[in-house]
């Protein structure tokens, strides 16, 4: 008899967590996501801070070709980049959570927040962006200085023609 009743429970415990855990709690959910946004916040915070550092050079013949207007809307673009690369790993996580949070609860909101959020660039210049090289912006966020998020308002005297490849400033991808 005993070895029944172990027997029963070794095979009814599984289904038992399983039910306890299912259906989720919108409680548990929301508390992983907002474990996970504090994380975006707290990295958010670590990547502004970059922001704040001085570049003293960039290298670029297409930059210098650029309008003061389109040069800013590149620079602008660039630096999006950057911030992207700087964040993706928490924003992959939070998106995880976001998404199984709306997924099991139905609630829109915080999704909809998000995207409003994460939108890039402003409708103003998204025709100016859109007529940008993306080669080129892609070639200049690989610049050493660059590829680590940095405010883009720059002079433009610290934009210099192209050095030649072994320029310490240049950032080389083995992909």
């Amino acid at each position: 008899m005993r070895y029944k009743i172990s027997f029963l429970l070794f095979i009814l415990m599984p289904f038992s967590l399983c039910a306890a855990s299912w259906p989720y709690s919108e409680k548990v959910l929301l508390k992983e996501l907002d474990d996970a946004y504090a994380k975006v916040e707290e990295r958010a915070n670590f990547c502004s801070d970059l922001r704040s550092r001085k570049i003293t050079k960039i290298n670029s013949d297409w930059l210098l070709t650029l309008s003061e207007h389109q040069r800013q809307i590149a620079l602008f673009a660039v630096s999006n980049m950057a911030l992207d690369r700087c964040m993706k790993q928490v924003e992959g996580d939070y998106n995880t959570a976001l998404i199984n949070y709306t997924s099991k609860t139905g609630d829109k909101t915080k999704f909809d927040r998000w995207m409003i959020l994460n939108s890039n660039y402003p409708k103003e210049i998204q025709a100016d962006f859109n007529k940008l090289d993306q080669n080129e912006l892609i070639k200049l966020s690989k610049q050493a200085e660059l590829s680590i998020p940095f405010y883009p308002k720059v002079d433009k005297s610290i934009i210099l023609p192209n050095g030649d490849d072994n320029s310490p400033f240049i950032y080389k991808n083995n992909d």
